[in-house]
């Protein structure tokens, strides 16, 4: 059964047949001077005659029509009772958005060609198609109204003009292997990107550079990262490789290195609760490097680690979340307990003194029976910082 386009295809040349035309001579007629003598849209004049358009869209029927002279009549002859029926429905579609569509600067051949699908996806539906294609030129404005700073594209204003001639399937299908292409030049860029990324975060392991080393591993997580959520994930789990490393091996930059992780995971924290997390995190970094460090940058570090904890504990409450609020309060009594062992110079009192009140308030959480791990290690810690209390010189107080 031949169909719309094969009947229409054979209309078309016998119609250029009997005017003595050349493909290219009726291709300037029906699609402007290409300033080649028509040789640039010939092959579409050959397409259409021999039927490789199984559907020619309204705009492209009216460019033969006005070309050929062709009345309504002809036109028809070559459709089915069907095809009649929806092209007139499609035509009553454009009809009530034709001074609209004019009045926004859409071309009539692209509104025409929206008609037609809209008049196609929407057979029995009048008013439900005349919403969708109103809704799709309105989008259209808009996206056309929308400012950009970004340089012209050659090929998207191909595919404008396609638009705009009503060969709104060939702009697709055009759009279409354009994405592929620059889906396939990105899938390029990235490779490059990450190998270029690994060796910046080698270099900076080898230059000792917490900070950088931070940043670009977040750089290397973005490039297939799909979300906020995932991004911080997958940097926190290379926090703990980073911190789990160090306390392992004993190696200081694998500390170093978690903490800056652990400061890129706070600014990229996507919730109040995560962001917390990242605190906490933070904190045991801190707290780890600074009983390793001497002097007065390992106390540095163990007041940060304080400072971190208690920015935690402004989410981690005791009301909303106990057993969260319970580990950093016990982190917090290793921290002070670590500052009270690291400075020889001054009173451990005052820390000794925070840090049991601090693993006091981790066990009113923990459970001896039902976490009886958590109960064990902080009551040993509480024993520890008594003895430690117990053991100061009288003068001491």
């Amino acid at each position: 059964m031949s169909t719309f386009g094969a009947r229409f295809g054979a209309l078309i040349s016998r119609k250029r047949e009997e005017r003595g035309w050349s493909f290219a001579q009726l291709a300037v007629a029906a699609y402007g001077d290409d300033s080649k003598g028509g040789e640039s849209r010939k092959a579409d004049v050959q397409k259409l005659e021999t039927g490789g358009s199984a559907k020619p869209n309204a705009a492209t029927i009216r460019k033969y029509r006005v070309a050929l002279d062709l009345s309504q009549d002809e036109i028809d002859a070559c459709r089915t009772a069907a095809e009649i029926e929806l092209a007139q429905f499609a035509r009553s579609l454009f009809d009530v958005i034709a001074g609209a569509a004019q009045a926004a600067g859409l071309t009539e051949d692209y509104a025409l060609a929206v008609s037609e699908r809209y008049a196609e996806g929407n057979p029995d539906d009048f008013q439900g198609a005349l919403a969708g294609l109103k809704g799709a030129l309105e989008d259209k404005v808009a996206e056309r109204a929308r400012p950009s700073n970004l340089p012209p594209d050659d090929m998207l204003a191909q595919i404008d003009a396609m638009n705009d001639a009503g060969d709104i399937d060939e702009a697709d299908a055009a759009l279409d292997a354009y994405m592929d292409t620059r889906r396939a030049e990105r899938q390029q860029r990235d490779a490059e990107d990450t190998r270029i990324l690994t060796r910046a975060i080698q270099q900076a392991v080898a230059t000792r550079n917490p900070e950088k080393f931070a940043d670009r591993t977040l750089e290397l997580i973005k490039l297939d990262s799909p979300s906020a959520k995932d991004r911080f994930d997958r940097l926190r789990a290379m926090f703990v490789e980073r911190y789990e490393h160090g306390l392992r091996h004993g190696t200081p930059f694998a500390l170093m290195a978690g903490i800056g992780l652990a400061r890129k995971c706070i600014d990229i924290a996507p919730t109040p609760y995560l962001t917390a997390m990242a605190q906490n995190d933070l904190g045991t970094a801190l707290q780890q490097q600074g009983t390793r460090t001497a002097g007065t940058e390992g106390a540095a570090l163990l007041a940060d680690a304080v400072d971190s904890y208690r920015a935690a504990l402004r989410v981690r409450t005791e009301a909303d979340h106990p057993v969260d609020w319970a580990t950093t309060q016990e982190n917090m009594a290793l921290a002070e307990q670590s500052r009270a062992q690291h400075d020889s110079t001054s009173d451990p009192r005052p820390h000794l003194e925070a840090a049991l009140v601090h693993v006091g308030n981790a066990l009113r959480i923990y459970d001896p029976e039902h976490m009886s791990y958590d109960y064990g290690t902080a009551t040993a810690l509480r024993n520890e910082i008594q003895a430690a209390l117990t053991a100061l010189p009288s003068s001491s107080s």
